[in-house]
């Protein structure tokens, strides 16, 4: 899987360079949530603007990030979402679990404000 990792004002960011999440991918997403959770972060920041499907264990990835940064208190941002990604979400009703965002300055704003 293709993606970008930096830190911004003490978030993650984590940018998926693929239009699809599933299979290899998504199990490759998967590792690097587990490698990347610490509790020294204000927010993950996933940038999904350049995706446009996603599958169930693409999914189930997202959630994984979910329940690792939770533990730790750690808000999950979503940015970027494709209508497609978004109607899956709601269809599977796991659209309250993420907060989201057009942008990614405007998700580092709220992580910055929110602490």
């Amino acid at each position: 899987m293709n993606f970008t990792t930096k830190i911004v004002e003490n978030n993650i960011v984590f940018t998926i360079e693929e239009n699809s999440i599933g299979g290899k991918s998504a199990a490759d997403l998967k590792q690097e949530f587990l490698t990347l959770v610490k509790p020294d972060f204000d927010s993950l920041i996933i940038d999904m603007t350049k995706v446009n499907v996603i599958d169930s264990s693409g999914l189930g990835a997202l959630l994984l990030a979910h329940r690792l940064f939770k533990d730790y208190d750690i808000k999950v941002i979503l940015v970027g979402i494709q209508s497609f990604v978004r109607n899956l979400l709601v269809i599977t009703r796991i659209e309250k679990v993420f907060l989201y965002y057009d942008k990614v300055e405007d998700a580092i704003d709220f992580a910055k404000n929110s602490i």
